[in-house]
C-alpha cells in the first residue's frame, strides 16, 4: 500500500508552541536554521539513504555548483575536522547545536539562559562540550562577550605576555580610556607590564569566526512578495517537495524518519510564512509606496507571532525573498533605529550635507562636525563589542552605536552609491576598496566593479611627495590636519589634497618632477594610482608581462595560477580554506573553474 503525501502551505495557519521537545522539534530547529541551499542538500542526502523519501527538486544543479565553488570554508567543517583528530568523546548533535547558536563573528547570539533553555541536552553535557569546543581553533569562539573571547585566546596562547594579557582582560574599559593608574592600583602591575600585555591583546582576534562562511554568497529566494492593489501577497518559491511513504512494517524506522522530515518541513514553511506576513504588515509602505523601512525588531515579530526570539532569529538567518525582480535578505527588513537610508542618493546626501551647508568663509570646527555627524546617524553598529584598541583610535564606544543599524541592514543601499561610479580615495586601492568589497560579500551583496576606474590619491602623493595624509595636508593645503583618522576629516582632507595636486603637478611644472605631471582626466589619475597589475584587490594574484594571471606570493610566486592548479589541485583547496579575502577566493575560483574545463 502506497500513500502519497505532499506539503500543503496554509499562510494563515496558527502555530502552536510545544514545551516538550521531541525528535520532530529537534529536526524542526535544524531545518528552520537552514538556508534553501543547505536544506536542498540535506533532503538530497536523506533521500539517498531512505528509499521511502522521494524528492523532486527544481533547484538548478549548476547554480549549486557555483555556490559551492564560491563559498568560504564552513566553520562547522573546520571544527569537526579537529574533533575527529582528537581523542575526546563528543556528541555530534550537541556540537551542532552549540555551533548553530553562534553569530558571524563566533559569539553566542543568545544569552546563557536562552542557550540552555532551547537545548535538548542537560547542563552538564552543554558545559562539557562547550569546554571541548573552546579548545579548538580559531581560539575565542563560543564566547558570550569580548572579554571572554580575548580571555580564551590568552589561556590558549603559549606566549609569556599572555599571562599579563589575561589579567588585563578584566580592565578593557580602563585600557580603552588609558586609565593605567587604576589598573596599577588594582593589579600591582608595572606600566611596562601593562604596555607589554596591552600590545599582546592588540594581536588577538576579536572576530574569530569572521574568516569562515556564515551566509550564502548567492541569494536564492525562499519566497516572493508581490503587490495586489493595496495588499501584499507572500508565497513560497521553488520548493516542491513530495515524500512518498510505503506502509510496510519492515520499514518502520524509515517511515518514521520520512514522517518526521515532512512534519519539520511543514512547520518550517509555516513559520517562515508567518514571519514574512508580519514583516510585510509592518513594512507595507516600503513595498507599496517605496517609503522608508520602519522600526522593526525580532522582539516585535516574536510577540506578534507568539514565537520565541531565538526561533525568529533562526528562521530569517540565511533567508532571502524576491520583490520586483530583486532579491532582498529578510534581515534587511529588520531596522533597529528610527532612520533608514532608502535610496542611492540618500547616503551621498548624508555625507555631503554638512559640507554643503557650511559657510565657506567660516567653516565648522571638527568638533562641530563630529556632533552633526552623530545627529545624522552616520554610525553603524558592528554587531559585536568594539575592541578597546579600536576605541582608543576613533573614540567610538559601544553606547554610541547601540541603536544604530547593522552593516547588513544598509549594505545594499551602500552598494547602490557606488553603482556606475569610478572610485577615488586615499590608499583606497589597497585598503578601502578591498575592505568594502569584502564586507559587502559577507552581507550577501555582490558589487560588480570590474569595469570601474580607480584613483588612489595616496599613490600619486607617495610618488610625488612620499609622506602621510597629515603631512600631505600640511604640505599642499598649508594647514594642520585636525582630528586625523575621523572619517569625515580624512575624506575632506583627501579631497583637498587631490585638488591641490591637480593645481601643482601641471604640464608646465613637469621639468621639476622628472617629466611627470597630471592632466585633468581620470585616465591620467588612474595611471598614477596604479602600481601593480592586480587581478584581486589584495594583490595575491597579478598579471605578468604576457597578461597571464600568476601568483604574487609563496612557493609558486611568478607561476601561472592555472598551471599550478592543474599540477596541484590541493593548492586551490588550501587557499579556499585559508585566511584569504573573499575577493581573492572568488578570483581563484573563477580561474580554477575555467582551468578545470580544460583539464
Amino acid at each position: 500500500m502506497k500513500n502519497n503525501m505532499r506539503i500543503q502551505l496554509v499562510p494563515n495557519l496558527k502555530l502552536e508552541q510545544k514545551q516538550k521537545y521531541n525528535s520532530t522539534q529537534e529536526k524542526y530547529l535544524k531545518i528552520l536554521s537552514s538556508s534553501y541551499e543547505e536544506l536542498h542538500q540535506y533532503i538530497l542526502d536523506k533521500a539517498s539513504t531512505n528509499p521511502l523519501i522521494e524528492y523532486n527538486s527544481s533547484l538548478d544543479p549548476d547554480l549549486l555548483l557555483e555556490f559551492d565553488d564560491y563559498s568560504k570554508p564552513q566553520l562547522r567543517d573546520v571544527l569537526f575536522e579537529q574533533l575527529h583528530l582528537s581523542n575526546e568523546k563528543y556528541d555530534e548533535d550537541v556540537c551542532d547545536y552549540l555551533i548553530s547558536c553562534l553569530d558571524s563573528n563566533g559569539y553566542f547570539k543568545y544569552s546563557k539562559d536562552e542557550v540552555i533553555k532551547e537545548s535538548l541536552w542537560g547542563l552538564d553535557s552543554l558545559k562539557y562540550h562547550l569546554k571541548l569546543l573552546r579548545k579548538l581553533e580559531p581560539y575565542g569562539l563560543f564566547s558570550f562577550s569580548l572579554k571572554e573571547c580575548l580571555s580564551i585566546q590568552c589561556l590558549m596562547s603559549e606566549k609569556a605576555e599572555s599571562e599579563t594579557g589575561l589579567i588585563l582582560c578584566d580592565y578593557l574599559e580602563e585600557l580603552a580610556t588609558q586609565h593605567y593608574h587604576a589598573i596599577i592600583e588594582k593589579t600591582e602591575l608595572t606600566q611596562e607590564e601593562i604596555d607589554e600585555g596591552f600590545d599582546f591583546i592588540k594581536t588577538l582576534n576579536p572576530k574569530p569566526a569572521a574568516n569562515y562562511a556564515q551566509e550564502s554568497t548567492f541569494l536564492i529566494p525562499e519566497c516572493k512578495v508581490s503587490v495586489e492593489g493595496e495588499n501584499l501577497q507572500v508565497e513560497l518559491l521553488k520548493f516542491d517537495l513530495s515524500i512518498t511513504v510505503i506502509d510496510d512494517d519492515s520499514l518502520k524506522k524509515q517511515r518514521k524518519e520520512a514522517e518526521t522530515l515532512l512534519s519539520a518541513l511543514q512547520k518550517r514553511n509555516m513559520t517562515l510564512l508567518q514571519i514574512m506576513n508580519e514583516m510585510c504588515h509592518v513594512q507595507k509602505d516600503f513595498f507599496i509606496h517605496h517609503g522608508e523601512l520602519k522600526h522593526l525588531t525580532l522582539e516585535m515579530v516574536a510577540e506578534k507571532c507568539g514565537l520565541a526570539i531565538s526561533t525568529i532569529s533562526r528562521a530569517i538567518t540565511h533567508k532571502s525573498f524576491e520583490f520586483n525582480n530583486q532579491y532582498y535578505s529578510i534581515k534587511e527588513m529588520f531596522i533597529h533605529s528610527g532612520t533608514f537610508i532608502k535610496n542611492d542618493k540618500a547616503i551621498k546626501k548624508e555625507i555631503t550635507q554638512i559640507i554643503e551647508k557650511e559657510n565657506k568663509l567660516k567653516p565648522y570646527s571638527d568638533e562641530k562636525i563630529r556632533k552633526l555627524l552623530e545627529e545624522k546617524d552616520i554610525y553603524i553598529n558592528p554587531g559585536m563589542p568594539i575592541p578597546p584598541a579600536s576605541t582608543a583610535v576613533h573614540h567610538i564606544t559601544d553606547e554610541m552605536v547601540a541603536d544604530k543599524p547593522l552593516f547588513k541592514d544598509v549594505a545594499r543601499n551602500i552598494a547602490k552609491v557606488f553603482e556606475g561610479a569610478d572610485i577615488a580615495g586615499f590608499n583606497s586601492n589597497r585598503f578601502d576598496v578591498p575592505l568594502l568589497i569584502e564586507e559587502l560579500l559577507r552581507a550577501g551583496v555582490n558589487l560588480d566593479i570590474s569595469k570601474r576606474k580607480f584613483v588612489d590619491v595616496q599613490t600619486i602623493y607617495h610618488i610625488m611627495e612620499p609622506r602621510t595624509l597629515k603631512a600631505a595636508y600640511k604640505f599642499y593645503c598649508g594647514a594642520p590636519l585636525v582630528d586625523a583618522h575621523s572619517a569625515l576629516a580624512d575624506t575632506r582632507a583627501t579631497y583637498e589634497v587631490f585638488k591641490a595636486q591637480l593645481d601643482r603637478y601641471t604640464e608646465e611644472m613637469k621639468e621639476e618632477y622628472e617629466g611627470k605631471y597630471l592632466t585633468n582626466d581620470i585616465d591620467s589619475w588612474v595611471s598614477f594610482s596604479t602600481q601593480n597589475r592586480n587581478v584581486d584587490f589584495a594583490g595575491r594574484i597579478i598579471l605578468n608581462e604576457y597578461d597571464v594571471a600568476v601568483f604574487n606570493f609563496g612557493k609558486y610566486k611568478g607561476r601561472s595560477v592555472e598551471e599550478v592548479f592543474q599540477l596541484e589541485p590541493s593548492y586551490y583547496s588550501w587557499m579556499m580554506q585559508g585566511d584569504f579575502p573573499l575577493n581573492t577566493k572568488n578570483v581563484i575560483t573563477e580561474i580554477y573553474t575555467r582551468a578545470r574545463r580544460r583539464f
